[in-house]
């Protein structure tokens, strides 16, 4: 349920584009991201901004030719797009948030045993049926 402390927290009014990645968001994501290149050129585009090309052609179901030019180049947005479904990032990316969430979901969870049972009998029966 939305509360106005919810609606708040998940805000999104600050941001140019509803699809664009917070402060927040960009920090789990960027790790998993490969870093520049020590050889070669350097980047022209930071990888934030392809990424919120791409989150913003998938979010509306746009098709590659109807990106903005506030973003890179198709080109440069579709290459990086491909290279990372390629190379499986989506799916390291969901195993790694699949651990978090499973880990969060343990210690959320955990509970102590109330005092009168013990540890290795949780349902107040004896041990010996």
């Amino acid at each position: 349920m939305w509360t106005d402390t919810t609606r708040a927290q998940y805000a999104r009014a600050q941001l140019t584009l509803p699809s664009d990645l917070t402060d927040g968001e960009w920090a789990v994501l960027e790790p998993f991201l490969p870093q520049p290149s020590h050889v070669g050129r350097p980047r022209k585009w930071r990888l934030r901004r392809i990424v919120e090309a791409i989150l913003y052609l998938l979010r509306g179901g746009l098709p590659w030719r109807m990106l903005p030019p506030c973003f890179p180049p198709v080109s440069t947005v579709r290459r990086w797009f491909y290279l990372w479904r390629h190379r499986a990032l989506r799916l390291s990316l969901l195993q790694q948030h699949t651990h978090r969430r499973q880990c969060l979901t343990i210690e959320t969870t955990h509970r102590p045993l109330p005092e009168d049972h013990p540890p290795g009998n949780r349902s107040g029966q004896s041990d010996t049926s």
